[in-house]
């Protein structure tokens, strides 16, 4: 491998079965970066612990970020407009209902008024 492979900006993620000790082995990894070691140490640090470490470029991650963010933001204008929407209909549909109930009164008032 390259040196630049060890050089370019990546975001770790480490995992870990349950019943691992997730805490020691994320002391570990920040001592193991103070001291600017190697890719293949932190491996190796991290498999002896259970671990498993998964790089990928920093751009990929925060791209992907960015998209959820794009997305929830999306989600929530959608979310609102639908509310907005339905309050809409709703209150239309009761003044709607409430001038139907004033016309019919007026229809009967204006029946006995005609037949006289």
């Amino acid at each position: 491998m390259s040196n630049e492979l060890f050089t370019r900006e990546s975001i770790l993620s480490v995992s870990f079965p349950e019943h691992a000790n997730a805490y020691e082995a994320l002391n570990r990894l920040k001592e193991l970066d103070a001291r600017h070691e190697s890719p293949v140490a932190i491996d190796a640090v991290m498999a002896g612990l259970g671990g498993t470490v998964l790089r990928r470029p920093a751009g990929d991650v925060k791209a992907e970020v960015a998209a959820a963010e794009e997305a929830q933001r999306e989600a929530k204008k959608k979310a609102r407009t639908e509310l907005r929407d339905a309050r809409y209909k709703k209150q239309k549909d009761e003044i709607d209902a409430k001038l139907a109930d004033l016309r019919a009164k007026l229809d009967r008032q204006k029946k006995p008024a005609a037949s006289s």
